[in-house]
């Protein structure tokens, strides 16, 4: 509830409370919006099994979007909206396991913090070699780790260390492929 009365409290604000005012505002756009792979799964209370909390949606968006420090804080609110949705769009089409309802990977606790840690890594090679984040484009990048085993994730345990370790596993994969399948005198000077 904190988050939803954010933006009622008074007009001087910090800029971190600031982003977490844009992060939950991205969350309540994606959560109505039926098209999304959040749509109903952002909820204020506890939350079930495939769905993420608002409290921990803000706590993982909010520093991408924090101005000035934020890899996305550059993009007006519809953009960062597209991101998050087209990155999750991409996820479940080349993961299409992790979104059943036996295992909703993405939206556990861990899973939800390893995948938007990855988030930045697979943004920046996707806008490289396709100059842009569409949905087809980020399918992509993230298909050259099509194989990738996420029941080690199980194993982990919990907490922000755990899901900075599950990220980087994902990033240093994706990494290695890339460095693998690229070109290295593909720079035009």
């Amino acid at each position: 509830m904190y988050y939803d009365l954010l933006k009622h409290l008074p007009p001087k604000k910090s800029e971190n409370d600031l982003a977490k005012e844009r992060a939950a505002d991205i969350a309540n756009i994606l959560r109505k919006d039926e098209e999304t792979q959040f749509f109903n799964r952002i909820v204020i209370s506890s939350p079930k099994k495939g769905e993420v909390s608002l409290t921990n949606f803000v706590r993982k968006i909010s520093p991408l979007v924090q101005k000035n420090k934020g890899k996305f804080s550059v993009y007006f609110l519809n953009e960062q909206v597209g991101i998050l949705n087209n990155y999750f769009k991409a996820l479940n089409n080349v993961f299409p396991n992790e979104f059943k309802l036996d295992r909703m990977t993405f939206f556990k606790t861990l899973g939800f913090g390893a995948i938007i840690n990855f988030l930045p890594t697979v943004f920046d090679i996707t806008m490289k070699h396709h100059k842009g984040f569409q949905v087809s484009d980020v399918i992509n990048i993230l298909k050259k780790i099509d194989y990738f085993d996420f029941n080690a994730w199980d194993q982990y345990g919990s907490g922000n260390a755990v899901e900075i370790q599950a990220g980087d596993d994902m990033r240093q994969e994706l990494l290695s492929i890339i460095d693998k399948t690229t070109d290295p005198g593909s720079i035009k000077l």
